[in-house]
């Protein structure tokens, strides 16, 4: 009886022994994606310093975008965050130009040739920005009329020589591309 109740404990430890292990938990569901706006929001505090009113800053600006977008292509809400990226800086180019900033539509026009490559929104705001930078001015100093004719005493300066000449000219003469047209 002895062995009997021996081989009914070891048989007994043996099957509460044997039980299986709970099975592992299963694994936490992935992060849901991040939403457009999130993504929107972090290309923008990455790019934002450079967005400033200085032409040079505007291959910053666009190696900024060029990392940012190589990280959007990869998300699922990417291609929207994208688009509102563009569309922040086309309504911030148009307020530079309405402001006549032309160093900061200098810079956003390099930012949006990544965004859009050689689109004519930024080609035509880019003539215009540098034909602004590169156009003389004049400061009329006086007049003087002698005989009926009136003569303007003037200082132009050239931003693209980085000169300053005094000029005398009348109505009609031309100077520097200008052309004096009328005295009011």
């Amino acid at each position: 009886m002895k062995h009997l109740t021996l081989i009914a404990m070891v048989a007994l430890f043996a099957l509460v022994g044997c039980e299986k292990a709970p099975p592992p938990p299963p694994p936490a569901p992935p992060p849901p994606p991040k939403t457009a706006d999130e993504l929107y929001n972090k290309v923008m505090t990455v790019i934002g310093p450079s967005i400033v009113g200085n032409a040079a800053m505007g291959p910053v600006l666009a190696e900024g975008l060029k990392n940012e977008l190589s990280t959007l292509k990869a998300e699922v809400n990417g291609a929207k965050a994208q688009q509102r990226v563009a569309d922040d800086l086309i309504t911030r180019l148009k307020d530079a130009r309405g402001a006549e900033n032309w160093d900061l539509v200098l810079n956003l026009c390099a930012g949006l040739d990544v965004l859009e490559p050689g689109g004519p929104r930024t080609s035509n705001y880019r003539e215009q920005a540098l034909a602004e930078k590169a156009r003389p001015i004049v400061t009329v100093k006086g007049f003087f009329e002698q005989d009926g004719v009136t003569n303007v005493f003037m200082d132009v300066y050239v931003p693209t020589t980085g000169k300053s000449e005094s000029v005398k000219r009348r109505e009609g003469e031309e100077f520097f591309g200008l052309v004096l047209e009328r005295i009011v």
